[in-house]
């Protein structure tokens, strides 16, 4: 057969949704083009299509990653969309921003194109570029919903509250009936300004959308803010009862629900009411944690109680020596830093400042010990309990930041549920910290109740070191008192494929 029959062979196998024999006639149509052929054109642009449409992002980056560059420019445009969208999802910026910028080049005043190439500079870290490109489109075709949001979400990065919200606001005026601009706005509200309002407008989204998990999810969690536990818990009982939601939904409001018990009461919940619930669970990042917080009882039966100890999970080495000149380079670039905002948004510093995505494209200096680092932590999760241990064959990236402390700052208890591994690089420790007889400045691995700590761990940092935990272990540090600042590197080991 020739490549013109494989490709037709492979369109009308996707028509039938055969879409793995569909990727089988598209690679064997591939693999007999002529090299600059129409046929290596269309046959690509189809295999491209079908990787996309099995959710094979990985295999679809693979693809683009091996074809030449001439192959790749005279793609249509749908094919290099599809690209730059995958590659965006899985980490891999220098790919999508290269597919972006060619689809820009072609068609610079397509919304889709500056709207996404607009996402992946923001998660990159690029947050001028971002918003240099916004106002420009803006400026040539006029503002949109779309256009606004991104815009307030950039203010938001750049810890410029009143802009962004401006932006919401906005966005709303411009579509005010529509489900994504209110519930936009209400999410905003909900973490930076009126719980009340918040509501309000959790409410209009279910008004527009009377089943959308995400409004009825959220506004449970404003109930629960205010106080209001009763209502919250009547909302997640209703979606655990539910049959119309995804699976991942309905394991969410099952563990906001148990959280909601949790906390609501002096004293533990049944015993029995907790297992009846934890047995509708997956075992993952989120229930880790959660389970984390429960008595001995229920950590035996979920996963085995080693899955539990800090002190055998953590580990701590000497990564850099305390005076090796690359930290001081470090230091130097992350104080520099312009996206280094204090008190972030949506983020656990409180008293200090951090910075956005420094690893998924990262500098020279950081550069130097991005792949060692990435290396250590693999190794790391290969020796975990089987439960979380991970697959060293499988692809991994490395994301992180920055987290400036000031004298007095901490940052509040928290985990990484998009990890597999996590880890702190400490760059720049205040001698008082170094020096102090307390637990000041300290990372803690701590327990919700303030009754079961006895598993707690409190880790004093020092330059150069690296500290390696399971993502879902929840920690925080301590207040300290210092004329200098404490400045570590939050790193975490993300599955790719």
């Amino acid at each position: 057969m020739t490549a013109s029959s494989f490709i037709q062979k492979g369109i009308d196998a996707a028509s039938k949704a055969s879409l793995t024999e569909a990727e089988q006639c598209f690679r064997q149509a591939f693999s007999l083009s002529q090299k600059g052929s129409p046929e290596e054109r269309n046959s690509l642009a189809n295999l491209i299509k079908a990787l996309a449409e099995q959710g094979k992002g990985s295999e679809l980056i693979d693809l683009f990653e091996e074809s030449a560059d001439d192959l790749i420019f005279k793609l249509p445009p749908m094919p290099l969309l599809v690209g730059a969208e995958a590659a965006s999802r899985y980490q891999q910026i220098d790919l999508s921003l290269k597919l972006y910028n060619l689809l820009n080049s072609q068609y610079p005043y397509q919304k889709e194109v500056i709207l996404g190439m607009s996402s992946t500079m923001t998660r990159a870290g690029q947050l001028k570029e971002a918003e240099a490109l916004l106002i420009r489109y803006q400026q040539q075709v006029g503002l949109s919903a779309e256009v606004a949001t991104n815009l307030a979400i950039l203010a938001l990065e750049q810890g410029k509250l009143a802009q962004a919200e401006g932006g919401y606001r906005q966005a709303l005026e411009l579509e005010n009936n529509r489900f994504v601009t209110n519930y936009n706005l209400a999410k905003f509200l909900q973490t930076h300004k009126d719980l009340e309002e918040a509501l309000k407008y959790y409410n209009q989204c279910l008004l527009i959308v009377p089943t959308a998990f995400e409004a009825l999810i959220e506004k449970a969690d404003v109930l629960h803010k205010l106080n209001k536990n009763s209502e919250a818990a009547a909302i997640y009982q209703s979606l655990i009862h539910s049959n119309k939601l995804k699976t991942s939904q309905k394991y969410y409001a099952t563990r906001q629900y148990l959280y909601t018990l949790l906390e609501a009461e002096s004293h533990s919940p049944a015993n029995e009411e907790i297992s009846d619930l934890l047995a509708g669970l997956v075992l993952d990042n989120e229930t880790l944690s959660l389970i984390y917080d429960l008595p001995e009882t229920h950590q035996r039966t979920h996963g085995g109680r080693s899955l539990y100890q800090p002190g055998t999970l953590i580990q701590e080495i000497q990564y850099l020596s305390t005076n090796d000149t690359i930290l001081d380079n470090i230091a130097k670039e992350i104080t520099e830093n312009a996206s280094l905002i204090h008190d972030r948004a949506n983020k656990p510093t409180r008293g200090g400042q951090q910075t956005h995505e420094l690893l998924l494209d990262p500098s020279r200096t950081i550069g130097q010990v991005y792949e060692k680092i990435k290396a250590i932590l693999i190794d790391y999760g290969t020796q975990l309990p089987t439960a979380i241990r991970i697959d060293p064959n499988k692809k991994y990236g490395l994301s992180g930041w920055a987290v400036s402390l000031q004298s007095g700052g901490y940052q509040l208890r928290h985990t990484h549920p998009e990890a597999v591994v996590s880890a702190v690089l400490y760059i720049t420790i205040p001698e008082e910290i170094e020096q102090a007889s307390d637990e000041s400045g300290c990372l803690y691995f701590s327990k919700r109740r303030a009754d079961q700590q006895n598993d707690a761990i409190k880790i004093k940092p020092s330059p150069g070191k690296l500290v390696m935990f399971p993502s879902f272990l929840p920690h925080e540090t301590t207040p300290f008192e210092a004329m200098s600042e404490r400045i570590c590197i939050a790193c975490n080991l993300i599955r790719l494929d």
